[in-house]
């Protein structure tokens, strides 16, 4: 079974970029550009890119900076020793107590005891 979880930047994080971003712009625009030219474009563009995608994630509800993590899960994850041994024990109750018959139980057993 497959589960996704959505991580995002927080408020705060996303308005420090937004900020730090805007600080990189002023600096790209009247610094970094005159002195190295081409490269001083290139980094005011990336500069500008930072401050909007922080800017519409502080903005907005939806955010275009987070990033999706998928984990993979196997079923006999899921099964820890405890609830393994709490199932033996009911189905042990059952048997004693004349529920189920002793092929019925000898079942269920071997059923729980794979799944570890």
């Amino acid at each position: 079974m497959k589960k996704r979880y959505r991580i995002q930047p927080s408020k705060g994080s996303s308005f420090m970029g937004m900020i730090m971003g805007g600080v990189f712009c002023f600096v790209g625009l009247f610094f970094v550009t005159p002195m190295f030219g081409a490269f001083g474009a290139i980094w005011t563009l990336f500069a500008v890119v930072i401050t909007v995608s922080n800017g519409y994630a502080y903005f907005k509800d939806k955010n275009i900076m987070g990033h999706d993590i998928i984990i993979e899960d196997d079923e006999k994850d899921f099964i820890n020793s405890s609830s393994s041994k709490s199932r033996l024990n009911e189905i042990k109750k059952l048997y004693d107590e004349g529920l189920i018959t002793k092929e019925e139980y000898d079942k269920k057993r071997k059923e729980i005891i794979d799944k570890i």
